[in-house]
């Protein structure tokens, strides 16, 4: 019997072969589907069995696509597909939106099966024995990715729905208004709240004040602050914009023109946009306040004045000079109270009640003293923060006489302290107690008491206390490469057994800040991937008043058991060698099969 070969069809087959290997894959497509696409298909080795020889495919442009049929014929560039609806399902969502982010053929291996197992167990792929049979074969198997495919099929078939709602994002709380700071160095708004669709977003500030930014608590929670020197005595008009941004997934199903063929799915990606504003302004009020002679109108030095709020909080405190004192206060009701005269004056007993608008303009304050018609030697000791001038309450504070005698002892309020009953003479002030959370001072103040008391009041500083921040680093590391591992989950317990820090470790140590010093034991809990538990229980100290970072280890031995079948590693196409060779051998086949077809004909022709 006479055999037909055909030279033409075996050089044909060859370069199709050629092309397929050589073919260069990209990924990651975005945008418009479009209503067109032209295929083309790859043989793959994957990582497990499969029953037959499985393909990648692909578009002409290197885009990853899915097959959502089986026993058909693969794509071929000289076939037409035509977008014909976008997939409704939300587990065929899901798997495919998985397979659109697949990085290269292994996670493209895994999308595929997944998707051909969903559309069978869902009887929406006609039945097929391999891929029936490739899914008993990963139903036990304890290989990973056996185990990848099998998460994916159990999630896509519990899905209910699928996400492809547009972002939102919007305001939440109700004007915006804003109150000075105790030092009165800025001033903060109130709590700005925003309800975002996404956990991620971004906030700024549009025609803002020099200096003004935004403090975000991460939790959809705002404020914004505004340096107070920024800020004149105009309104400041500007916004607040917030802003999310979200991926939309959408999976479409493409028909070819010969029913022969496979039909395929193609997925695209849309960046989608959301934003809100809100106006607010800043109003300044300004108050002066006039210490003033009955009499005369002559503004009078050496009174101590505050102002308190409606709750009753002191608000500022100054002794007044020869000219008027101005401060600036958000709106509200206060009150002026005198707690030290000056000397020659009578005590003022009134209090003067005035209310700030939200209106930036300056109101006038006016208090007033007669003069006494008798002298009583005064003498004023005042407690303050050495860096915001405010009084301190807490002190315990002595007066000793030139003896060394103690003659005055008392603990300081938020007012000064005013004595009238010491006698001319020198004396030393000094402090035997801190306030809470201040450094015992060092000072002692000599000073002199005259028959109309001391020239100008006495006053002590105290300076805040420095808090040390203690650090722990955690060490996560493979017990014979020495190397940092991820994923673990450790907890800290403190000597009581509570629980006081709870981590997952990565590639790089593990800083933790904000234990008290104390004993602390860290436990494993969960091992990483592919390791043993470890059942370590590593006990550490964080002594008081040490700054030094302490630094604690835990191992872990990697888990032997049910090692995964070695993953054939398939080389790169893209190396300029690996392509040279492959053409030469490609050459080298093409010649050969050309001389075997001539033989064969001329043996079957004689």
């Amino acid at each position: 019997m006479k055999k037909n070969f055909n030279v033409k069809n075996i050089i044909f087959m060859l370069v199709l072969i050629m092309i397929t290997a050589f073919g260069i894959k990209t990924v990651d497509a975005a945008g418009v589907a479009p209503d067109t696409l032209k295929m083309k298909y790859r043989n793959y080795t994957p990582p497990i069995s499969f029953p037959q020889t499985f393909h990648i495919k692909e578009t002409t442009k290197g885009e990853y696509v899915y097959c959502a049929t089986y026993a058909k014929n693969m794509p071929v560039t000289s076939i037409k597909y035509t977008k014909a609806s976008k997939y409704k399902d939300p587990g065929i969502n899901y798997i495919l939106e998985e397979g659109y982010k697949a990085k290269n053929d292994k996670q493209y291996f895994i999308a595929q099966t997944a998707f051909w197992i969903y559309l069978m167990d869902k009887d929406q792929m006609d039945y097929s024995y391999s891929v029936n049979k490739f899914k008993s074969s990963i139903s036990g198997s304890s290989n990973a990715t056996a185990k990848k495919i099998r998460q994916m099929v159990d999630k896509a078939k519990s899905l209910k729905s699928y996400d492809q709602e547009n972002p939102t994002i919007k305001f939440t709380s109700g004007d915006i208004t804003f109150n000075l700071s105790d030092d009165k160095s800025y001033y903060t708004s109130n709590k700005i709240t925003i309800k975002s669709s996404q956990s991620s977003y971004k906030a700024e500030l549009v025609n803002a004040p020099s200096g003004a930014y935004i403090q975000d608590n991460k939790n959809g929670e705002l404020y914004v602050i505004v340096p107070a020197k920024s800020v004149g005595t105009t309104k400041a008009t500007f916004s607040i914009k917030v802003s999310n941004t979200k991926t939309i997934y959408k999976s479409y199903k493409y028909t070819p023109n010969n029913s022969s063929y496979q039909t395929m799915s193609a997925t695209y990606a849309i960046e989608k946009n959301a934003e809100a504003s809100k106006s607010m302004s800043l109003v300044v009020d300004k108050v002066t306040i006039s210490k003033q002679d009955v009499t005369t109108k002559a503004e009078l030095p050496g009174a101590t004045l505050q102002i308190k709020d409606s709750s009753g909080n002191v608000v500022d405190s100054w002794i007044s000079g020869n000219t008027a004192h101005e401060v600036s206060l958000a709106p509200g009701t206060y009150t002026l109270v005198e707690t030290v005269a000056p000397e020659g004056y009578d005590l003022s007993t009134e209090s003067v009640t005035f209310t700030v608008t939200n209106k930036g303009v300056t109101t006038p304050v006016v208090m007033y003293n007669s003069p006494s018609k008798t002298t009583v030697p005064t003498v004023t000791i005042s407690k303050q923060d050495i860096t915001t001038k405010t009084e301190l309450p807490g002190a315990t504070l002595e007066i000793r006489d030139s003896s060394g005698k103690v003659v005055k002892t008392w603990e300081s309020t938020a007012t000064p302290y005013v004595i009238t009953d010491l006698a001319p003479g020198k004396y030393t002030l000094v402090e035997t107690k801190a306030p809470e959370g201040y450094k015992l001072s060092s000072e002692q103040i000599e000073f002199e008491v005259t028959a109309n008391g001391t020239e100008k009041p006495i006053v002590m500083y105290n300076a805040p206390e420095e808090e040390i921040e203690y650090k722990v680093l955690i060490n996560k590391l493979d017990s014979e490469t020495k190397e940092q591992i991820a994923g673990a989950t450790l907890k800290i317990y403190d000597i009581e057994g509570n629980v006081v820090e709870t981590i997952t470790s990565e590639t790089t140590a593990t800083t933790i800040t904000g234990l008290k010093p104390g004993t602390y034991t860290l436990v494993e809990t969960e091992a990483p991937e592919g390791y043993v538990l470890s059942t370590e229980q590593v006990s550490f100290t964080i002594e008081e008043g040490k700054e030094e970072t302490v630094s604690v280890t835990m191992y872990n031995s990697k888990d032997n058991k049910d090692t995964p079948a070695q993953e054939v590693e398939v080389p790169s196409t893209s190396s300029f060698k690996t392509l040279a060779s492959s053409m030469i051998g490609g050459i080298v086949l093409l010649v050969g099969s050309v001389l075997i077809a001539k033989n064969l004909k001329k043996k079957y022709e004689n």
